[in-house]
């Protein structure tokens, strides 16, 4: 008799288990919070105001050029984060909209990308195909593209990236 108490006893142990973790599973997640993209960009932006302000004029660019330098592709990263964390984020109708605004500047980012490499491109064919000017000091071979066509399919990735989630 014994046993069928303990058993029993299981048996409602395991369902308060099982309605728990029905419970927690229906329980929806907020939303992403940009306060950590929100917060470093305000922080950086501080600091680098700061830095403007030193004394020594040159003290204060070598600590802007650093703050440049290491503020803009955390905030990138910490931006990036957010819109990734934000597309998992169950679907809603006010998402669309939001996600269009956020994907916004990651789209602007891509399209000068894009138009500084065709630039790229098409000044240094205009030097080897049309004119040589005095500024143009590349090869004449494949290798004065430079960075050309990397930024045309770093572009090309950033404007179709946001959108295509």
């Amino acid at each position: 008799m014994s046993g069928m108490g303990e058993n029993a006893g299981e048996e409602a142990a395991n369902s308060e288990v099982r309605d728990r973790v029905r419970s927690s599973a229906e329980v929806k997640t907020a939303p992403p919070s940009p306060r950590p993209f929100l917060l470093g960009c305000l922080g950086w932006i501080t600091i680098l105001l700061f830095a403007m302000y030193l004394v020594p004029e040159r003290l204060a660019w070598i600590f802007a050029t650093f703050l440049l330098l290491l503020g803009i592709p955390i905030c990138i990263l910490l931006y990036w984060d957010f819109i990734r964390a934000f597309g998992e984020y169950p679907e809603t109708r006010p998402k669309g909209v939001v996600a269009v605004l956020l994907a916004a500047p990651v789209a602007i980012l891509g399209a000068i990308s894009l138009l500084f490499g065709v630039a790229i491109i098409l000044w240094v064919l205009y030097n080897l195909l049309v004119e040589r000017q005095p500024e143009f000091q590349g090869p004449a071979l494949l290798a004065g593209f430079g960075l050309g066509p990397g930024l045309i399919a770093f572009g090309w990735h950033l404007i179709r990236s946001p959108y295509s989630r």
